[in-house]
């Protein structure tokens, strides 16, 4: 067909764009409406930090944005591509005007791995703020939780979202992606355990020390994993 006859996507769709500081909605190729991201909600706390979905549920904190007056706020997980409604356990208002919202996170295998919890409201004139995201760990490995979540116990959502990696680097160990080479392959394990009978523990310590310090400690950690798995079975 011919290429210039080819409409742009956004004059065919409706589309919502946001940016660091804004945020617009565009209809039938039009910007309708916008705003600044400041006026909507902001995540206060979001914890724990890492969690095994079904054996804990997350704690979330909410404070208003300038307009007070929204709607259909909802509490949403980003986690691989999906998005998922988080279901309401319960909610309390604070002394301080915040909302805490005690909630059910996503129970499907696909979202294991880094998510990202946002608040999606609606403001007056239509238009829907979401909120700046803030990163967790949704893992089966109980083992890691409560190690994990007292790393960023403390640590703002501002902050967690400046050190997002480490939960990236946890959950590319632990939860890679389909296609991925995962760390704690078997094939890669048999190995490991060898070279630690071969080399002694002393040996095989320096090598976790060393891989902590170019490779950061979550690659240590699965090493940790992968020998202690091998020589320590069930």
């Amino acid at each position: 067909g011919d290429f210039h006859a080819v409409r742009p996507f956004w004059t065919i769709a409706d589309t919502d764009v946001l940016l660091p500081g804004s945020e617009h909605q565009v209809r039938d190729g039009r910007v309708r409406y916008s705003c600044a991201r400041s006026t909507g909600s902001t995540i206060l706390v979001a914890e724990p930090a890492a969690c095994n979905p079904g054996m804990s549920e997350w704690r979330v904190v909410v404070a208003s944005g300038p307009l007070h007056e929204s709607t259909n706020r909802r509490v949403v997980c980003r986690a691989r591509g999906r998005y998922y409604d988080l279901e309401v356990v319960s909610q309390q208002r604070q002394p301080d005007g915040s909302v805490c919202y005690k909630l059910e996170p996503p129970m499907a295998d696909a979202a294991l791995g880094l998510a990202w919890v946002e608040v999606v409201e609606t403001l007056p004139g239509g238009c829907e703020a979401v909120s700046a995201a803030v990163p967790m760990l949704l893992t089966t490995r109980c083992d890691i939780c409560e190690e994990v979540s007292m790393l960023f116990e403390g640590v703002n959502p501002y902050e967690r979202r400046a050190k997002a990696g480490v939960l990236r680097e946890l959950a590319e160990v632990f939860h890679p992606e389909e296609g991925d080479q995962s760390l704690l392959a078997p094939s890669r394990c048999a190995t490991l355990a060898v070279l630690c009978a071969s080399h002694g523990l002393h040996r095989t310590l320096a090598e976790l020390a060393d891989e902590v310090v170019y490779r950061g400690p979550p690659y240590a950690l699965a090493l940790v994993a992968q020998v202690a798995e091998y020589l320590c079975p069930g």
